[in-house]
């Protein structure tokens, strides 16, 4: 719940707090890091929470948009993510793909796939990689982050997009990252689907209609 989400960090640092008071050993700096870990948890699910006020209040603005321009801004902010350096990139993205739609929501959908496609790599793999495609087809743009990462069962497809849903009880993330990705597809009206397999890789795939409505 929000709630729970944000108390448990809050709860965390003032817990270490208490301790670092009472340590005499001087282990200040593991104290800190630990905080810092709890305040960046934080900071990430208030974040989540703006994205998707934003989502649901703001109007759609439609501006030109250069796909590839817009995938290398997305991969040039992602630099403080240490395995973004460990996994080879190989997109497919043609120069001339440029479509009108809002871009603070594709920037989001974008940034949220390419973040997950980084933090699930599989490195201990020989060749990890993040494939990234765009194209238009029959009147329809298709964006996909394809991936040979630790992939995801089955069972749990239908539930990646819904709210609060975490992979897994070690997931940092909030849990609503992609139900807001897929809250922001719909206002574009376009489809989110998933493949993937366990330990072999994922392909998410987004299909927005360039027809006028």
């Amino acid at each position: 719940s929000v709630s729970h989400d944000l108390k448990a960090p809050l709860s965390s640092i003032q817990g270490l707090l208490n301790v670092a008071r009472l340590d005499k050993n001087n282990n200040a700096s593991v104290y800190y890091d630990r905080i810092e870990k709890s305040v960046d948890k934080l900071d990430n699910f208030i974040k989540d929470i703006i994205d998707f006020s934003k989502n649901s209040r703001l109007e759609l603005k439609q501006e030109k948009i250069n796909v590839r321009d817009l995938v290398e801004e997305v991969k040039e902010g992602l630099s403080y993510l240490n395995e973004k350096n460990k996994i080879k990139w190989l997109d497919e993205i043609p120069a001339d793909v440029t479509i009108i739609s809002d871009k603070s929501r594709l920037i989001f959908i974008v940034n949220n796939l390419i973040t997950n496609a980084i933090r699930y790599a599989d490195l201990t793999k020989k060749d990890p990689y993040v494939k990234i495609t765009a194209k238009i087809e029959k009147g329809n743009f298709i964006f996909a982050v394809i991936d040979n990462g630790q992939g995801i069962e089955k069972q749990y497809h239908k539930k990646i997009f819904d709210m609060f849903y975490r992979a897994n009880t070690y997931s940092t993330g909030s849990g609503l990252g992609l139900y807001i990705v897929k809250e922001s597809v719909m206002k574009l009206g376009g489809e989110i689907e998933i493949q993937s397999e366990l330990k072999l890789g994922t392909t998410i795939t987004f299909t927005m209609s360039l027809q006028p409505k």
